[in-house]
């Protein structure tokens, strides 16, 4: 019994604190890369990835890192994306509007419809020139943040069916 009892105390103590010294250091790394802007995490998601953003977010805790979410998913589900993604998320989660500074712990949800870029770490938004153009808004914002934010850009497609995404992921990937 008496050494079943030092087994549980060598894990509650030691490897509790290690545990915690881990995520300090996880969170001091990235206080300290992001000193001057965040790392952006972009998410592009159609009509069926509402679950896995939500999912993905269960998981979110503060690093100083900005997500980003780009959708195709109809209106109904935009109305209600802020309140909805809240109930998964740690950070505060908001609509991104033209001329909006990116901050750490943020998650921006974009306009649907709509072509936006990113510069100097603001979002603008403009309507799209066609509706064929629309359909690659993810593909436009990625390739707007490869080069505005060059290595601290983080690009991932949850879902989709046609190809939209995947030419700005390799710009991402490229810079």
């Amino acid at each position: 019994m008496m050494v079943f009892s030092i087994i549980i105390y060598i894990k509650v103590f030691l490897i509790s604190p290690l545990m915690i010294i881990f995520e300090c250091l996880i969170r001091y790394f990235f206080i300290f890369i992001s000193l001057s802007y965040p790392y952006i995490v972009a998410i592009g998601a159609s009509s069926g990835g509402l679950e896995e953003i939500n999912s993905f977010f269960d998981y979110t805790i503060e690093l100083n890192v900005s997500y980003v979410i780009i959708h195709h998913f109809s209106k109904e589900n935009t109305s209600t994306l802020v309140e909805l993604l809240a109930r998964h998320s740690r950070i505060l989660v908001k609509y991104a509007t033209d001329q909006m500074q990116v901050e750490a712990n943020v998650v921006y949800i974009l306009p649907n419809n709509s072509l936006v870029t990113i510069e100097n770490y603001r979002f603008h938004i403009k309507p799209p020139l066609t509706a064929e153009f629309s359909k690659f808004s993810i593909d436009h914002f990625f390739s707007s943040l490869a080069y505005c934010c060059k290595r601290k850009t983080i690009g991932i497609i949850l879902s989709g069916t046609g190809t939209d995404g995947v030419a700005g992921l390799k710009m991402i990937k490229n810079e």
